[in-house]
C-alpha cells in the first residue's frame, strides 16, 4: 500500500466542486445524465450478457446517482450508491422522481479509502472516471479487492494514462470555453503537446480537486492485479495516434504491440473488467444493511432499531443521517467536513448551491407541507404496496398541520395493496427540525408491539390509524412512515417526512417530550 490518497484539502475540494456541477444548471445535469445513461445501460447489458452478476453492487463516485437507478430499477439490483459529498447523494430521490424510478440504492457519504461494508460483501463494483480523482488510486483499488466477494468484478472506465509526448505545461479550461491563442491550438490539434494531456480539468483543479494524468499503463495493470484476472480496452483518442494506428494495422504490427506503444506516446483512455480470484465465500444476505461495518473499527453496524434510519458502532457511536444519506465517514474527517452548522450560515447559503426542492422541512428547517408523493427511502423497496396518503387529524377528524402540546390526534394512512401481503409491519416515526437538523423523538410499529395486522390480498386498500396524545414540546416535527413485510425483512414503501407539523406550546411544558411526570415533594 502507497501513501495518502487523498488529503482533507483536497476532499474540501471535492465536495465543493461536487456543488458547483450538481446544483449550478440542474436541467442541464439531467440532460446530461439521461445522455450517459443511455452508453451505460448499454453496458450494463453487454456485462449481463458475459455472466456478471450485477447484484449486489457498490458504485464508487456515485454522484447523483442515476447509474445506481438504473441498476436498481432496469436490471432488479439491489446495492450502495457511495460518494464523498452528502450533497450530491441527498438528491437521488428527486432524480428517481424525474427520471421515473422508484427504487432506491442505499447512499453513504464515505471515504473509497474506508468503504463502509463488510469483507467480500458485494458481487459487483462499478465506476466511471473516478479513479484518477486520488492522488494514489492504489489503496482504493485494494478497498475494491476487499469489498468484492469471490468471482465477483470490478469495472472501471474512462481512466487516463499517462501521455509521453506532453510538456505539461498548463491546466487548461473545457474544449468549449477556450479562447485565443488556446483555441487555436486546440483547433489545430496541438494543445495535446504543450497543456494537458487530457484536457479541461482547470475548474476542478482550482477547487482542489485531484486529476492525476500520470498513471503508466503499466501501474494501472499492477493496481489491477491486486483484485485478480484483468481484461483491459485502451481507447486511442488522438487523431496522429489513430492514424499510426491504422498505418500499423496494414503493416501488420501486432495489435496489442501498436496499441501500446501509441497508447504510451500520445494518451488513451483504459477501461476493463476485474474478476476477483479470491478464495472463500461471500457475505450473502437480502438484507443489505447488515453489510455495513465502521469505518473506523470495522465492526459490524447495526440500525438503532429495526424500522430506524440510523446505524450505530459498539464501540465508535451512532452515525449522522443526512436527507436519507449516511454519512459514515471516520470520525475525525467527518467532523472536519461536514461540522454541525445553522442552515442559516454562509456556507449553506452559499450562491453555488441550488436546491433541488424548495418545498418540504428538508430543504428549508422549517413548517412547510409536503407532498404525500415524496419519497426516500432509506432502504431498498420491492413491489408489493404503496401508501396513497398520510394525514394528522385533530379530534375532529379534521387534517390539521398546527396541534397544542398534549392534544389528542390521529394519524391516518391509506395504503394500496399491489400484490398479496399477509401480516405486514406498519408503523411511523416523529422527527423534530431544528436548524435544519432533524433527531427522532418518537417511533413506534406493529412489530415491536407485537400486534398482528391482516393478510392483505392485492387490490385490497387498507386505512391504519394511530392515535395518540401528543405530549410533544413546542417546536416543528414531521412524520415518517412506512410499511414492511411481517418481519421487517423488506420494505414496500417507506415516505420519509411525508408531512410536517407544528406544536405550540402549552402550560407548564418545555423541551420535546411531555412524560406528564407526577412531583411530589415531601420534608425530611
Amino acid at each position: 500500500m502507497s501513501g495518502v490518497h487523498q488529503s482533507l484539502k483536497t476532499q474540501a475540494g471535492e465536495i465543493a466542486f461536487r456543488k458547483l456541477a450538481a446544483f449550478g444548471e440542474p436541467e442541464k445535469v439531467l440532460a446530461i445524465t439521461r445522455a450517459k445513461i443511455e452508453a451505460r445501460r448499454a453496458i450494463f447489458e453487454d456485462l449481463g450478457s458475459r455472466g456478471v452478476a450485477l447484484t449486489p453492487f457498490l458504485k464508487i463516485g456515485a454522484d447523483i446517482g442515476a447509474t445506481t437507478l438504473v441498476l436498481g430499477n432496469e436490471f432488479e439490483g439491489q446495492g450502495f450508491a457511495v460518494d464523498i459529498s452528502r450533497d450530491v447523494l441527498k438528491v437521488t430521490p428527486e432524480v428517481a422522481e424525474r427520471l421515473g424510478y422508484d427504487r432506491l440504492p442505499i447512499r453513504i457519504c464515505c471515504d473509497a479509502r474506508w468503504l463502509p461494508v463488510v469483507d467480500s460483501a458485494v458481487s459487483f463494483v462499478y465506476c466511471f472516471q473516478t479513479l484518477h480523482h486520488f492522488a494514489d488510486p492504489e489503496p482504493v483499488i485494494q478497498e475494491v479487492a476487499r469489498v468484492l466477494g469471490p468471482g465477483g468484478h470490478f469495472y472501471f472506465d474512462e481512466e487516463p494514462i499517462r501521455r509521453w509526448l506532453c510538456l505539461n505545461l498548463y491546466r487548461c479550461d473545457r474544449p468549449e470555453s477556450l479562447a485565443g491563442f488556446d483555441r487555436w491550438l486546440f483547433r489545430t490539434g496541438l494543445i495535446r503537446y504543450v497543456a494537458e494531456a487530457y484536457i479541461g480539468s482547470l475548474q476542478e483543479v482550482e477547487y482542489g480537486c485531484v486529476e492525476k494524468q500520470t498513471v503508466s499503463l503499466g501501474q494501472w495493470e499492477r493496481f489491477f492485479s491486486a483484485i485478480g484476472e484483468a481484461e483491459t480496452r485502451l481507447s486511442l483518442f488522438a487523431r496522429d495516434a489513430q492514424y499510426l494506428h491504422r498505418a500499423f494495422h496494414r503493416l501488420r504490427v501486432p495489435e496489442n504491440i501498436s496499441l501500446r506503444l501509441l497508447a504510451n506516446l500520445f494518451g488513451a483512455t483504459l477501461s476493463g473488467l476485474c474478476t476477483s480470484t479470491k478464495s472463500g465465500e461471500p457475505a450473502v444476505t437480502k438484507d443489505l444493511t447488515k453489510l455495513v461495518c465502521c469505518p473506523d473499527c470495522k465492526r459490524p453496524l447495526e440500525l438503532l432499531h429495526k424500522l430506524s434510519t440510523h446505524f450505530a458502532c459498539s464501540r465508535c457511536g451512532t452515525f449522522d443521517v443526512f436527507h436519507g444519506v449516511h454519512v459514515q465517514l471516520r470520525k475525525e474527517r467527518s467532523k472536519a467536513l461536514y461540522p454541525k452548522m445553522p442552515e442559516s450560515s454562509p456556507e449553506t447559503s452559499s450562491k453555488q448551491e441550488f436546491r433541488w426542492k424548495e418545498d418540504g422541512p428538508e430543504a428549508t428547517g422549517t413548517r412547510a407541507p409536503v407532498q404525500p408523493t415524496d419519497r426516500r427511502s432509506p432502504h431498498p423497496l420491492t413491489k408489493g404496496a404503496v401508501i396513497k396518503s398520510v394525514s394528522l387529524l385533530n379530534r375532529n377528524d379534521e387534517p390539521v398541520d398546527s396541534i397544542r402540546s398534549g392534544e389528542s390526534t390521529t394519524i391516518r394512512v391509506e395504503i394500496e395493496f399491489k400484490e398479496d401481503v399477509p401480516n405486514p409491519v406498519v408503523g411511523f416515526i416523529i422527527r423534530t427540525i431544528e436548524n435544519g437538523t432533524t433527531s427522532i423523538v418518537y417511533d413506534t410499529n406493529t412489530m415491536w408491539r407485537a400486534q398482528p395486522t391482516a393478510d392483505f390480498r392485492g387490490e385490497d386498500t387498507a386505512v391504519v390509524t394511530y392515535a395518540q396524545q401528543m405530549n410533544l414540546g413546542p417546536g416543528t416535527y414531521c412524520l415518517s412512515t412506512a410499511i414492511a413485510s411481517e418481519g421487517a425483512e423488506k420494505f414496500y414503501d417507506w415516505r420519509e417526512a411525508v408531512l410536517s407539523f407544528e406544536v405550540e406550546p402549552a402550560p407548564g411544558m418545555q423541551g420535546y417530550v411531555n412524560l406528564n411526570s407526577k412531583i411530589r415533594m415531601e420534608v425530611s
